[in-house]
C-alpha cells in the first residue's frame, strides 16, 4: 500500500487579492527547502504522474495538464515539499511556503522486526524460570509434560507500574504453576500460587504493587468440563500430597476452609472458592463417581432435589434393611428389594402331591422332598433368618379327601432351611393333588 495525501483541498481554486480566479496560473513543487523539482499525482497510488507544475483552467481550478479542461486533485507522497503559485505572466501569486508535510510513513507498520511491531515474542519454558522485567510483553509458554514446574513472577515494585506478560499452559500433561510473592488478583479474589491446567492462560498486568489478571482462557474441554466441575473427593481434612490443580468439596470445615467449599491444590496450600447461594453449580467427585449440585447453601446428592409426594426430583432406591424396617416413604422399591418388606411372601410353592411328587411352580424353593403319603419338606434357595415364618397352605380335595388341611407336619420342626409340612385329611396325613404353600417371615 502507498503511502499518500491531498496537497489541496477539494473544490481549491487560485485567485487574486481581490478573490477573483487566476486563468493558467501553476502550481510549482519543489522538494522542502530546495529548488529540486517535486513530482506530484492525479491519483492517491501515486501512478499517474503530473509532473512538477500544475495548471490552472479560467476558473483557477487544478487540471491534468497546461490548457486541458480535466480538473484533478494533487496527491504528494510522504516526502515534504515546497510551492510557489504564479499566473499566467509570471508575476507571483502565492509566494514561497515551505516544509509542508507529506503523507504519514506507515511503511514500518506492523512489520516483523521493526520497533513499532505489534507482534509478541514468545518463550518457552519446561523447568522453574523466574519472570523477569525483560519479559515485559511476552507469552511465556510452559510445557509441564515432562513434570510440574513453577514460573514465579519478580516482585511489582521491581518490575514497575504498566508492566504485563501472558502466561499459557501449552503442554499435553501436567500443571505450570503460576506463583508471585504479591497477591495476583482474580475473578473478584486473589492468588499467590495458581496451578494451570493444559490450554489455560492468563494475561497479567503490573502496577508497581500487586498483580491483577486482565483475560483468561480457560482449559481445554480435553481436559476439565466446560460446565461440570471435576472433583477427586469430598473431605474433611487438608488431602496429603495432592497433585497441584486437584480440587475437593470441604464436606466438614477445617482450618479456614467452611463446609461446602471447593479447595484447589496450588503446590504450596489450597485456593478457597466458595459457592453463592443457589448457584446452581454441578460437580462430579470422581471418588464416588456421583453428581453433586449446590442447592441454597449446601452440596446435594444428585442434580434435582429430593422426590417427595408432591415435589418431582431425585429418589433414593430402597436397601434391604429399609425394606425389612418398613417405615421409609422416600425411596423407591425395585424387583430385586421389594422380597425383603415383612408383608410379601418369601417362599412359595404348587406342588403335585399325588404319585410322583413334583414343583408345578414356586418362588424361592430349591427343592421339594416326599417323605411320603402327605409328608413332604420343602426346601428353600433363600434361607430365613431364623425358623419363626409364618405358613399358610391349601390342598385341592379329592373324592376320598373331603376334609383337608395342610399345616406344619405334626411333631416336626422348622428350620431356616427347610419346613416339613403334612397335607392331612380327618386328621390323618394323606396326598392330595395339588398342595400350595406361602411362606412369610425375614430372609437372613
Amino acid at each position: 500500500m502507498v503511502d499518500s495525501v491531498a496537497a489541496l483541498p477539494p473544490g481549491f481554486r487560485i485567485v487574486d487579492a481581490n478573490g477573483t480566479p487566476v486563468p493558467g496560473a501553476k502550481i510549482y513543487f519543489y522538494a522542502a527547502g530546495t529548488t529540486t523539482p517535486y513530482t506530484v499525482y492525479s491519483d492517491s497510488s501515486l501512478s499517474t504522474s503530473l509532473g512538477a507544475v500544475v495548471y490552472t483552467d479560467s476558473g483557477g481550478r487544478p487540471v491534468a495538464s497546461e490548457g486541458s479542461s480535466t480538473g484533478v486533485t494533487v496527491y504528494v507522497g510522504t516526502s515534504a515539499y515546497k510551492i510557489i503559485v504564479l499566473d499566467a505572466d509570471d508575476d507571483t501569486v502565492i509566494p514561497a511556503l515551505d516544509n509542508l508535510k507529506g503523507a504519514l510513513n506507515t511503511s514500518t507498520f506492523l512489520t516483523t522486526g521493526s520497533t513499532s511491531t505489534l507482534t509478541i515474542p514468545v518463550i518457552s519454558k519446561t523447568a522453574n524460570y523466574t519472570i523477569l522485567a525483560a519479559d515485559n510483553s511476552k507469552l511465556i509458554q510452559g510445557n509441564a509434560t515432562g513434570g510440574n514446574f513453577t514460573l514465579t513472577l519478580t516482585a511489582a515494585a521491581t518490575l514497575g507500574d504498566g508492566w504485563s506478560c501472558e502466561v499459557r499452559n501449552s503442554g499435553t500433561s501436567g500443571q505450570v504453576i503460576l506463583a508471585a510473592s504479591e497477591a495476583i488478583a482474580f475473578e473478584g479474589g486473589s492468588f499467590t500460587y495458581r496451578a494451570l491446567e493444559i490450554g489455560e492462560a492468563m494475561a497479567i498486568r503490573c502496577d508497581g504493587t500487586a498483580f491483577k489478571v486482565v483475560s483468561h482462557t480457560a482449559p481445554l474441554m480435553a481436559s476439565r468440563g466446560p460446565s461440570v466441575i471435576q472433583i477427586v473427593d469430598r473431605v474433611t481434612s487438608a488431602p496429603s500430597g495432592p497433585t497441584p490443580g486437584a480440587r475437593y468439596i470441604v464436606q466438614t470445615g477445617f482450618s479456614s476452609y467452611a463446609t461446602g467449599d471447593i479447595i484447589e491444590a496450588n503446590s504450596s496450600s489450597f485456593n478457597k472458592y466458595t459457592p453463592p447461594t443457589d448457584c446452581g453449580w454441578i460437580a462430579y467427585v470422581q471418588d464416588e463417581n456421583r453428581y453433586y449440585s449446590y442447592q441454597d447453601s449446601a452440596w446435594v446428592l444428585g442434580l434435582d432435589p429430593a422426590a417427595s409426594d408432591s415435589v418431582a426430583g431425585l429418589i433414593e432406591l430402597a436397601v434391604q434393611s429399609e425394606m425389612e424396617a418398613a417405615t421409609d416413604t422416600g425411596r423407591a422399591v425395585t424387583p430385586a428389594t421389594q422380597k425383603y418388606h415383612p408383608g410379601h411372601p418369601k417362599a412359595w410353592i404348587n406342588l403335585n402331591g399325588t404319585g410322583t411328587i413334583a414343583i408345578r411352580a414356586s418362588h424361592n424353593v430349591a427343592s421339594i422332598t416326599d417323605n411320603g403319603s402327605g409328608d413332604y419338606t420343602v426346601n428353600f434357595t433363600t434361607v430365613f433368618s431364623a425358623a419363626t415364618y409364618a405358613l399358610a397352605g391349601m390342598a385341592q380335595r379329592s373324592a376320598s379327601n373331603n376334609d383337608c388341611f395342610v399345616c406344619v407336619k405334626q411333631g416336626a420342626t422348622p428350620t431356616a432351611s427347610a419346613c416339613n409340612i403334612g397335607s392331612t385329611n380327618a386328621g390323618a396325613l394323606e396326598d392330595a393333588p395339588i398342595v400350595c404353600v406361602a411362606f412369610l417371615g425375614d430372609f437372613a
